[in-house]
């Protein structure tokens, strides 16, 4: 899966592949490393959301009486859950950084972030 971010603090533009097993920060002091690695954080603590809230229950509950589970994925539900946290993501800015709203918005105005990801893709 890649990240695009776009306007985030002194990031002007950034590409970010979350399927290589390393990514490594390295820059100048005020050059946008916190920034992109809260972004990715609150974006990847996302996704496990999605797995504890979606039937867990269910499925904790087939694996300890059974000893076996299935686990159906429905990738229609994952992208719209995706497109909710980001949009969340860009809200929650204030928080994710711990700064005011007005800060916020002077500092994140023209922030964007996308996925780049095809629905086939592994």
């Amino acid at each position: 899966m890649k990240i695009k971010l776009e306007n985030l603090g002194a990031i002007k533009n950034a590409d970010f592949d979350l399927s290589k097993r390393l990514i490594v920060f390295c820059g100048p002091n005020n050059s946008g490393k916190t920034y992109a690695a809260f972004i990715i954080y609150a974006l990847t603590k996302s996704s496990i959301q999605y797995l504890r809230s979606q039937s867990q229950n269910t499925f904790i509950q087939q694996l300890v009486k059974n000893q076996r589970a299935n686990f159906k994925i429905q990738t229609r539900e994952i992208w719209k859950f995706r497109e909710n946290e980001l949009k969340k993501v860009k809200k929650s800015l204030d928080s994710i950084f711990g700064i005011s709203e007005d800060i916020q918005k002077s500092l994140f105005n023209d922030f964007s972030i996308k996925i780049n990801q095809t629905e086939f893709s592994n």
